[in-house]
């Protein structure tokens, strides 16, 4: 990554373009993510759940577009 590239991704800026997305990880690390998903009834165990079931789906080869 150049440095150029790496400002875009700072605190404060990681949102205004586009560019790597966030793993996991840093995703249930902002608190916004933590609003919406208690409003929508949503816990972090489940959707860690719902990603897991996922990946394993795409191994299978039951997604084979989605798998790249």
């Amino acid at each position: 990554m150049t440095a150029e590239r790496d400002h875009r991704f700072t605190v404060g800026n990681r949102w205004r373009g586009a560019g790597v997305e966030l793993d996991l990880a840093e995703v249930l690390a902002e608190p916004m993510v933590h609003l919406l998903m208690r409003r929508d009834g949503v816990s972090p165990c489940a959707l860690r759940r719902v990603v897991a079931a996922a990946r394993a789906a795409l191994r299978r080869g039951l997604c084979p577009d989605l798998a790249a």
